[in-house]
């Protein structure tokens, strides 16, 4: 593709500029796609209300342990004995948890739907690049071009560590809830008391994995638009927030503290991320659940389009 050629392309359109000459700007703006991290979101609450069917199957014969073990202390015990039970009546429980969980785990298919939502991510993706190139210099760019050897290495990545992270969340809630089970029979709480305290570490659990669902679909987003700008020569973006009461350090929002309200607008480098906290730096959509987006400065002399109609010119 000559460079000489895409730039005759679009000298003559009308397009809105910045300041300082040969760098134009997208008159669209690229879109957060909240429909893939609500369908991420679905993917990790039926995976752990999976886990969730399965111990409330099985916690109760620990519980029911617990209980008879309560009564046996009103008599002369042998404490020995006594918690040796508990502790056996609780491992039972939580080794058919894993046990069916395990089962159930496999049959669940995570690892292609992951991979699936992976390819929808990157459909989403270059569908909004060619719209901003479009927008901008009035020419379309090859799709299959996105196709290739990045976006494959990011996209099975991605999926593979995605698919380890969800896995670790069923594993965690496991260990926690025996831990807190053992730790309520010792403090001698009764049978309610339990329940309530194991129904509040996997409902814990369930939405701290509700939260690195979002926050890993946000990452991808920003990591492919990141290397779909930066292939195309583009050296710098215009920082946009989504511009409601989320948007970290909108003084009337939900979280006043922080940094992206203020960068909405303001033009960055792609070779250093901004400050978006003390110490830790960002660009659009890096951040934890960060739903900003980077809107590429088109500066002509440096871009390098793979664009339908080159190869005739």
């Amino acid at each position: 593709m000559k460079r000489q050629a895409m730039a005759a392309a679009v000298q003559n359109a009308a397009r809105p500029r910045f300041r300082g000459g040969s760098a134009l700007a997208p008159k669209t703006m690229p879109q957060y796609p909240h429909n893939l991290e609500r369908e991420y979101a679905r993917i990790v609450a039926a995976y752990m209300d999976t886990l969730g069917s399965i111990a409330a199957r099985h916690l109760p014969e620990a519980l029911r342990a617990v209980e008879s073990a309560r009564m046996r202390l009103d008599s002369p015990p042998d404490h020995a004995a006594v918690l040796a039970s508990v502790s056996a009546a609780v491992e039972r429980a939580f080794i058919r948890i894993m046990r069916d969980f395990g089962r159930r785990a496999r049959a669940f298919g995570l690892e292609g739907r992951i991979g699936r939502l992976a390819e929808q991510a990157r459909r989403h993706s270059v569908a909004q690049w060619r719209n901003l190139v479009r927008s901008a210099l009035g020419i379309s760019v090859l799709e299959d071009y996105y196709m290739g050897e990045f976006h494959r290495h990011a996209l099975s990545g991605w999926a593979a560590s995605n698919a380890s992270l969800i896995k670790s969340a069923p594993a965690g809630a496991i260990g926690e809830m025996r831990n807190v089970l053992l730790d309520s029979w010792h403090r001698g709480l009764g049978t309610k008391d339990i329940s309530k305290r194991l129904q509040r570490t996997f409902d814990a659990n369930r939405k701290r994995a509700d939260f690195r669902a979002r926050d890993q679909m946000a990452k991808l987003n920003a990591d492919l638009s990141e290397q779909q700008q930066k292939d195309a020569g583009v050296k710098e973006y215009v920082w946009r927030t989504a511009k409601d009461e989320r948007v970290r350090g909108n003084p009337k929002g939900k979280w006043p503290n922080g940094r992206h309200y203020g960068f909405h607008g303001k033009r960055f480098n792609w070779a250093g991320p901004p400050e978006v906290a003390p110490g830790r730096h960002c660009h659009p959509g890096k951040d934890y659940r960060c739903r900003c987006v980077a809107l590429p400065v088109f500066d002509l002399p440096g871009l390098v389009l793979p664009w339908e109609g080159a190869d005739g010119e």
